[in-house]
C-alpha cells in the first residue's frame, strides 16, 4: 500500500533516467550505515560481551516467529490445516525452538533494553498502519 511506511511517496518515486527509486536506494544505504556505525562501536567498545549485536534482533525473530506458529496451530484447529504433524507437532517444536533461543538471548545483560526497542517499534508500526491503513482496505473499526 501507498502508506504502509513513512515517506513511502518520496522514496518510492523512480528515478526515469536510472529506472530506479534513488530516494530508497539512499535511504536504504543510510540506514546500512547507522547499523554499522551501532555495530562497530559495539565491538570496539565490548558493549555485548561474548556476543555481537544481531544476536539479538534474531532473538526478537525468533520470539515473534512464536505468534506466527500459534496462528499454523490455529489454522489446525479450525480444519484448514488436516495434518496433525504439518498442524500441531511442527508448530510445538518450532514454539519449542524459539523458546530454546530465547533463553541464550537472555544471559545478555542488553537483551531487555533491545527487546523493549524492538517491541517499541513493532508497536508505533501497528499505530501508524492503524492511521493509515493500504489502499484499499477499510479502516480497522
Amino acid at each position: 500500500g501507498e502508506k504502509m511506511f513513512p515517506l513511502s511517496g518520496p522514496l518510492s518515486k523512480v528515478n526515469r533516467k536510472l529506472e530506479m527509486p534513488v530516494n530508497s536506494a539512499v535511504f536504504s544505504y543510510a540506514i546500512t550505515l547507522c547499523w554499522a556505525a551501532v555495530h562497530f562501536f559495539t565491538v570496539k567498545y565490548n558493549l555485548l560481551p561474548n556476543s555481537d549485536i544481531s544476536e539479538i534482533s534474531i532473538i526478537m525473530s525468533y520470539l515473534f516467529y512464536i505468534i506466527l506458529y500459534y496462528k499454523v496451530f490455529r489454522l489446525y484447529r479450525d480444519g484448514k490445516i488436516r495434518s496433525v504433524f504439518r498442524g500441531a507437532v511442527v508448530p510445538v517444536l518450532a514454539t519449542l525452538g524459539s523458546l530454546f533461543i530465547l533463553s541464550g538471548g537472555l544471559q545478555s545483560r542488553l537483551f531487555v533494553f533491545y527487546a523493549a526497542f524492538c517491541v517499541l517499534v513493532v508497536l508505533l508500526s501497528f499505530v501508524y498502519y492503524g492511521r493509515h491503513p493500504a489502499s484499499g482496505q477499510a479502516e480497522n473499526p
